[in-house]
């Protein structure tokens, strides 16, 4: 595997600085506020209630849609359904990864998982 660059490590530090800094502005300038009824946004939750249930929804909808476009793929032929799920899963990590990293680093030293941390 090659050694990456400084330069490219320097670009994922900033990519990722930029992820976290924009996830963690939303939740304590947005949603916080929205949720204590302190200022409103256009988010389709009021309570923690409701926003519980909108994830529990979010939860099974991205699921759902993975399965769905595992049964698409198969009909796009073996070469091209293989590429495109390729192509999806290689994106799809990446931006897990991000969330991955910054759950990690927002939850006590004592509960983060060693292989992520």
């Amino acid at each position: 595997m090659a050694k990456k660059s400084a330069f490219g490590r320097f670009i994922r530090f900033v990519r990722h600085t930029w992820f976290c800094t924009q996830v963690e502005r939303e939740i304590f300038n947005r949603i916080f506020p929205h949720l204590e009824r302190e200022r409103k946004f256009d988010y389709p939750f009021h309570s923690d209630e409701t926003l519980k249930q909108l994830l529990a929804h979010a939860n099974r909808d991205l699921l759902r849609y993975i399965d769905t476009i595992e049964i698409q793929a198969r009909h796009m032929g073996k070469a091209h359904g293989d590429a495109f799920r390729f192509i999806m899963y290689r994106d799809l990590n990446e931006r897990m990864l991000q969330y991955l990293n910054l759950a990690q680093w927002r939850v006590p030293t004592a509960q983060r998982i060693p292989e992520f941390a």
